[in-house]
């Protein structure tokens, strides 16, 4: 990579990004970035006033982790590293993390959702092992996805899969054309939360969600969802749809699928690259950013080593 690339790149992201980070603060350091740290999923718990977020660790040595911290200061309150139920480490790509009802649900790619507790999680110091209380399989109507973010909302549990042209396809039982009349490549499932089953999710869903290209995490704020999408150094965007404005398109698995596509999209916001899971609390959207890992160096140039929140409502950022 020539040095006249990468400053072409550098510039571009920075004319890009300056009305982001014009009407952006910091919110907190991820932690242990130098041991190989790669941030993606993030999630707020109300119960101890604290942020858990998870990612994977750079190399296969490493377990994947997940922090938990403190949202008055910012400081590191709990690291775990995780197991799968049967005891065996689980270094795979969590890409997202929600939490319900003493509940922590990791999207475990390919696996599944694993399931630990909550309780433990907030036990843990140094990266001390959890073990998953089990294992989730996505799966309806005899068709599969993976599971690349997660959100719990309402009642309700959705997972999402990451599509990208030839690296990670998809089959053509995920493919919808929306009222926009766009080809769209990827689903998302909807469960219902439910105490009463051993993982606290029915075990089958009951709708499902055309999305983007790129999807990298989903948030549900009021009449709104917002879809965060990215992929290398190109910029990410967070498409928001109104949510009394989706038309079914099709059905998987059996399921009715509403089109999160144009048609129904209200606004997009223009984000630094490598954007993943987003969530929005008290009026301040937070995203998490891949940009932070030791490995993109240019990332430091914009202090990408902190977690960054909007105020909702400034600059450019409506929502």
């Amino acid at each position: 990579m020539s040095e006249m690339y990468v400053g072409i790149r550098i510039l571009s992201v920075y004319l890009r990004t300056r009305d982001y980070y014009a009407a952006s603060e910091k919110a907190f350091l991820y932690p242990e970035l130098k041991d190989g740290f790669i941030p993606q999923g993030i999630e707020y718990d109300s119960g101890s006033d604290c942020f858990f977020i998870c990612g994977y660790m750079s190399g296969k040595d490493r377990p994947s982790p997940i922090y938990v911290i403190n949202r008055s200061d910012g400081s590191l309150r709990a690291s775990a590293s995780m197991l799968k139920a049967d005891g065996s480490v689980f270094r795979g790509h969590s890409g997202g993390i929600a939490i319900w009802d003493g509940l922590v649900y990791v999207a475990g790619t390919y696996d599944g959702l694993y399931v630990f507790s909550r309780d433990d999680v907030l036990a843990s110091r140094d990266g001390s092992f959890v073990r998953a209380l089990g294992l989730f399989p996505l799966t309806v109507g005899g068709e599969k996805i993976t599971s690349s973010f997660v959100e719990a909302h309402d009642g309700i549990l959705t997972v999402g899969e990451f599509r990208m042209p030839v690296i990670a396809e998809t089959g053509k039982s995920h493919h919808f054309r929306g009222p926009s009349g766009k080809m769209q490549k990827a689903v998302a499932l909807n469960y219902k939360l439910d105490a009463s089953y051993p993982l606290g999710i029915s075990p089958e869903p009951f709708s499902a969600y055309s999305i983007p290209t790129l999807a990298q995490g989903m948030f549900f704020e009021g009449d709104k969802i917002l879809v965060s999408a990215s992929i290398a150094f190109f910029m990410s965007k967070i498409h928001v749809y109104e949510s009394s404005s989706l038309e079914v398109c099709g059905t998987f698995g059996g399921l009715p699928v509403y089109s999160l596509d144009s048609s129904a999209e209200r606004e997009v916001m223009t984000l630094p690259p490598m954007a993943e899971e987003i969530i929005v609390l008290d009026n301040w959207l937070y995203c998490m950013g891949e940009f932070a890992a030791e490995k993109y160096q240019i990332g430091k140039l914009f202090d990408a080593q902190w977690c960054w929140r909007t105020r909702a409502g400034s600059g450019p950022f409506g929502l």
